[in-house]
């Protein structure tokens, strides 16, 4: 399932692939057309908390905005479907639906929303969640840039396969102070970030506990990180949708951005005993699988091996 809540992702300067857009698609694309300018483009849908709270502030700040630059919003409908264009978008934003998911492909859009910042060159300097005063922050910056100038790439990297997570302490629902390790404990856990306010995370959850069933054997710790919300907004749900998983709680989006580089939900990671990741990436009930599935033969191999 695709993530529909994200939060704000702190400006850096990593090595990051360059993504550079300058393939033209069909209908108009304001991406593209947008070159030579600094473009801000939401990706989003009708319907989905994120979008519709991006939407606004992307139309207040297209009121003020400088010179130079370009802000749309682009509807993508889900794998399959046709989506009808949205009623309300305000006359400041140019607005198109990416029916047959071309711009929205290109750039390698999963989580509903998405907000791409380009530079007057076309090349991806962000893509992640909508926190205004950062993206208002970072379009003045490139509106700002010299030609010629080092690229600033803001987008927060995530963690990866192999990379050790260090260890912290986060509240859980209760409000007690739990560490990673501790979720860990002595079998490894798997860790679903999700919001109840998402649709996608909501589904996910389910797949979630599809997951637990299908390799109950596994003997896994499974815990949720309440991504952007509080315990008392999610402890009935949580408890309800998914019984007896560990529910830990980050209000502000903060652990998950700086431990890992979480920018949207529903998203996972799969840690061993010793908080190395052996699994991470948006919640998709088959890759999770994988993850969980290869973990179960390492362990096996390595109890047969004893």
């Amino acid at each position: 399932m695709i993530g529909a809540v994200s939060c704000s992702n702190t400006a850096v300067n990593e090595t990051k692939p360059i993504v550079r857009v300058d393939k033209p698609v069909s209908p108009p694309d304001p991406v593209m057309n947008g070159k030579g300018s600094v473009v801000v483009a939401l990706l989003g849908m009708a319907g989905c908390p994120g979008t519709e709270a991006a939407t606004k502030f992307l139309s207040e700040f297209s009121a003020t905005k400088k010179d130079g630059v370009k802000i749309c919003r682009i509807d993508v409908p889900l794998a399959g479907k046709v989506l009808e264009p949205a009623g309300d978008i305000a006359a400041s934003l140019e607005y198109v639906v990416d029916q047959d998911r071309k711009i929205a492909d290109r750039l390698d859009f999963f989580f509903y929303p998405t907000l791409y910042i380009m530079d007057r060159e076309g090349v991806v300097r962000f893509s992640g969640g909508c926190e205004p005063d950062k993206v208002k922050t970072m379009v003045a910056e490139l509106v700002a840039e010299v030609p010629g100038a080092t690229k600033k790439m803001y987008t927060q990297p995530s963690v990866k396969v192999g990379d050790m997570v260090e260890d912290f302490n986060i509240p859980n629902a209760e409000g007690t102070s739990v560490s990673l390790s501790d979720l860990c404990g002595d079998t490894g856990v798997m860790i679903f970030f999700g919001s109840t306010t998402c649709p996608f995370s909501m589904e996910a959850i389910d797949d979630l506990e599809r997951l637990k069933k299908d390799y109950a054997a596994a003997k896994l710790a499974y815990a949720v990180v309440s991504f952007g919300q509080t315990a008392d907004k999610v402890r009935d749900v949580y408890q309800q949708k998914t019984p007896g998983t560990r529910l830990v709680i980050d209000s502000d989006c903060s652990i998950s951005k700086k431990y890992f580089g979480v920018a949207a939900v529903p998203f996972f990671c799969l840690l061993d005993k010793d908080l190395k990741v052996l699994g991470c990436g948006p919640f998709v009930y088959d890759s999770a699988k994988a993850a969980v599935a290869n973990q179960n033969d390492r362990a096996a191999g390595a109890t047969g091996a004893g």
